[in-house]
């Protein structure tokens, strides 16, 4: 997060250089579902055909189950439907997504909240940046697994998820939620 922050858009601009091995050096299996789930995620909020045929493919190869791949599914519809920050369709919606958070399925309470951040990183919602990086940690990510988003939206969606560095490490700087499991 030191890194981010001090060298701002410039480090971001470095990261979008690496070659993929290095940005994932666990394979962009990393236990299967938590790089792939947010790639997903964020090309079906982009409704790029071609990505979401890509990145369906590698979860059947990698086995992920039909249900992981409903949730994400399910999770990029949630995100779709949210209004803009602030008033009550906020609040209600902001309610209606913790209970789904954390409500029953096969992906953790915590990868469920990276898969909004991607998304959110990717449509440029700060109000989302904020609350998905903040209920990350709140349910025990890291702050470093909370920043393997970040490359993931850069490979997805190049600059304009470059600019969103500041939003995700005020979010980060920031108190985390009350939001449990």
């Amino acid at each position: 997060m030191r890194s981010f922050r001090s060298h701002g858009s410039g480090q971001g601009r470095r990261v979008t250089s690496v070659p993929t091995a290095t940005l994932f050096p666990h394979g962009t299996s990393c236990a299967g579902l938590q790089n792939l789930t947010p790639r997903l995620g964020m090309a079906l909020t982009k409704q790029c055909r071609r990505c979401i045929d890509i990145h369906t493919k590698e979860a059947v190869r990698l086995h992920v189950m039909p249900g992981e791949l409903t949730q994400v599914r399910k999770i990029a519809l949630f995100l779709k439907a949210s209004p803009r920050e602030g008033g009550e369709m906020w609040d209600s919606w902001e309610d209606s997504w913790r209970e789904y958070v954390l409500g029953r399925g096969p992906i953790q309470h915590h990868v469920r909240e990276l898969i909004a951040l991607g998304i959110a990183l990717v449509e440029q919602r700060r109000d989302h940046i904020q609350l998905h990086a903040r209920s990350a940690l709140d349910f025990g990510a890291p702050p470093e697994e909370i920043f393997e988003v970040m490359p993931i939206a850069l490979l997805m969606d190049g600059a304009p998820a470059l600019s969103q560095i500041p939003h995700l490490v005020d979010a980060l700087d920031n108190p985390p939620l009350a939001m449990t499991a």
